[in-house]
């Protein structure tokens, strides 16, 4: 039974998507294919995975690609005559799958070097892979048999055996993702969600939108996420995104507009504010404050964007067809070339945390003049530390952490910031 939706239509003040030109830190690197890349997968900063194959009929040929050196070379691991494949997931080095249309799934288990095929039934179309341990995984798409059936497989045994089941709807399920080993989605090309709690044992089901095609969807917490799509029927396109957001965890969506008059492939963000999004005729969206506005990066190129993939907040790439994937190592931070670039803050300075008191989350805030190694630590009241927030480097500006305490009792905490010539504290009070 479909839960009760709401839309809400943000106006363009709201959702800005501007235009402009960029000095794009995103390169191109040599794929050795001309085949569409549908998918791309890392376990680290420099080993890899991507998959797709040809689309035009009758050359469905598939592709699996891998590199070891964050893609400065890639090699083929796999190429055959046999239907395209659409999505790839690895729990480490060794084990990875590889799943696709009319049946295919692959498995590997010694880092891609062989491929073993499970011979699924030919009529299930699969487009989406996902694991949350070494044991628990799932793969959707479509079962066609006489009718069209939506189709969830599931493995708790590393993939050994797989069990089918379906919600009764009959969509065509486009994208699998878990948050944690509990909280996961499930999206389907005509935008029904389905949402679990319990790991997969148990799925709720909501309509985003009735009027939109949807391919791809992320959630940053178990609240927040955003769905994309758009009016179009497979590769020709026509003249209508979709970009919708959720604050409660799917429940109801609201429908941002926005101006590039193409679909939209893929979302994915880094942390709460840092998001991307790409899609055809070289559509490429940057969010830097949790998508209330998108810049639009004019890439001057009409390739059709299938994936945008981060493996940290700095390390990024995106797939498409003719064999495309383009690299980031600096988070695809851009400068506006025709514009004046934003002020900086002049100052290290530590803010106070939003909302406080607080219950389970709330957002650390803090400004850098300069790139600086930055440290953000939790104590109790008696001073002893109990979580680190962040260790890393990051670039000058404006940034704000979420800290999840979902896991902490009740009471006064203290955070401190730490960048070597700059120390801050401030006290945070959690409320169950």
């Amino acid at each position: 039974m479909y839960s009760k939706y709401s839309y809400f239509f943000y106006t363009l003040l709201l959702l800005t998507v501007v235009p402009c030109c960029f000095a794009q830190e995103w390169t191109a690197q040599n794929s050795g294919t001309n085949r569409s890349l549908d998918n791309i997968t890392f376990i680290d900063s420099v080993h890899g995975w991507a998959v797709g194959g040809d689309h035009r009929y009758p050359n469905l040929n598939r592709v699996i690609l891998h590199t070891s050196n964050a893609g400065t070379t890639w090699s083929v691991q796999d190429s055959d005559s046999t239907q395209y494949l659409t999505g790839i997931a690895f729990t480490d080095s060794n084990n990875g799958w590889a799943v696709g249309v009319a049946g295919q799934m692959y498995q590997t288990t010694n880092d891609g070097i062989s491929w073993i095929s499970h011979n699924l039934d030919q009529n299930w179309y699969l487009y989406s892979i996902t694991f949350t341990n070494a044991n628990d995984g799932w793969a959707v798409g479509v079962r066609y048999s006489g009718s069209t059936y939506d189709l969830i497989l599931r493995t708790t045994d590393g993939g050994l055996t797989w069990s089918n089941s379906t919600v009764g709807s009959g969509d065509q399920f486009m994208k699998i993702k878990f948050l944690d080993e509990n909280h996961g989605w499930i999206l389907s090309l005509n935008g029904l969600l389905c949402k679990t709690t319990n790991g997969g044992n148990t799925w709720d089901t909501t309509r985003i939108w009735s009027t939109s095609l949807f391919y791809s969807f992320y959630f940053t917490n178990s609240n927040n996420g955003w769905a994309v799509g758009g009016n179009t029927n497979f590769r020709p396109i026509y003249n209508c995104s979709t970009l919708a957001h959720t604050t409660d965890g799917g429940l109801s969506w609201y429908l941002q507009t926005d101006n590039t008059g193409f679909p939209f492939n893929d979302v994915t963000f880094t942390d709460s504010l840092n998001g991307w999004i790409v899609g055809a005729v070289g559509v490429r969206l940057h969010t830097t404050d949790g998508g209330n506005s998108w810049l639009n990066q004019n890439t001057g190129t009409s390739t059709y964007y299938t994936c945008v993939k981060f493996e940290n907040s700095r390390d990024g790439w995106i797939t498409g067809d003719e064999g495309t994937i383009l690299h980031t190592t600096d988070g695809g931070e851009t400068f506006v070339a025709d514009k004046p670039t934003a002020k900086l803050p002049n100052k290290f300075d530590l803010l106070n945390n939003y909302p406080n008191p607080f219950n389970s989350t709330t957002h650390i805030s803090f400004s850098l003049p300069t790139a600086s190694q930055v440290k953000l630590t939790i104590y109790d009241a008696l001073g002893r530390e109990l979580k680190t927030i962040v260790n890393e480097k990051m670039n000058p500006g404006y940034h704000s952490i979420e800290w999840n305490a979902s896991d902490f009792g009740s009471g006064v905490y203290f955070v401190r910031m730490s960048t070597g010539n700059y120390n801050a504290t401030k006290k945070i009070i959690l409320l169950k």
